[in-house]
């Protein structure tokens, strides 16, 4: 199941990188700034230790504040 997560993530970075290199709209470069958040978020999902998933949590919530 981990390894599962971490091939999806690696994708998902993979995808949104490239699509968010050749994007000028606003509304597209934020759709792919969350797939990368996506695939940054399963990654550390695979990881064992929860604290790492804790943190990026926290940090991801942090810099959404408003």
């Amino acid at each position: 199941m981990q390894t599962t997560f971490a091939i999806i993530g690696v994708i998902t970075l993979l995808v949104g990188s490239i699509g968010i290199a050749t994007q000028w709209r606003i509304v597209r470069f934020i759709s792919y700034s969350a797939i990368t958040n996506l695939g940054f978020l399963l990654l550390t999902v695979t990881t064992t230790d929860e604290t790492v998933y804790m943190y990026y949590i926290a940090i991801y919530a942090l810099t959404n504040i408003n």
